[in-house]
């Protein structure tokens, strides 16, 4: 059992807070470096950049680098956060799924997300 203060809802997105540092704010137009693990309900894992061994680099707030649930997250995060997502498939690959076709139409993902370094 999650304790409530660790579990949030926000939007169509269920968060789970796994760690907490109070640290640099992500905010538009800074370059973050993030560690994520994508996995079906199964448990299957498809997409890690921990497999990769690099973290990705993205600036926040532009578009088509992270799914629309992962952007969200990312608004209330911090450098050094870490969290679990429960994300919709209208949040994640929609109707079409994702472009590699390894996630199939209307399939509902769970990530953990951690945000290394805000630059």
């Amino acid at each position: 059992i999650v304790p409530p203060m660790r579990l949030r809802l926000i939007s169509k997105l269920a968060l789970l807070i796994l760690h907490i540092e109070n640290a640099k704010k992500v905010t538009y137009g800074k370059t973050l470096y993030l560690h994520y693990r994508g996995k079906f309900f199964d448990g299957r894992e498809f997409n890690s950049t921990i497999v990769k061994g690099t973290p990705q680099d993205m600036i926040y707030g532009q578009e088509m680098q992270v799914i629309q649930g992962i952007e969200e997250a990312l608004s209330m995060m911090n450098e050094g956060d870490k969290i679990g997502l429960v994300i919709p498939s209208c949040l994640a690959y929609s109707s079409k799924g994702s472009s590699t076709g390894i996630v199939p139409p209307n399939t509902p993902v769970y990530y953990e997300v951690e945000v290394i370094k805000v630059n």
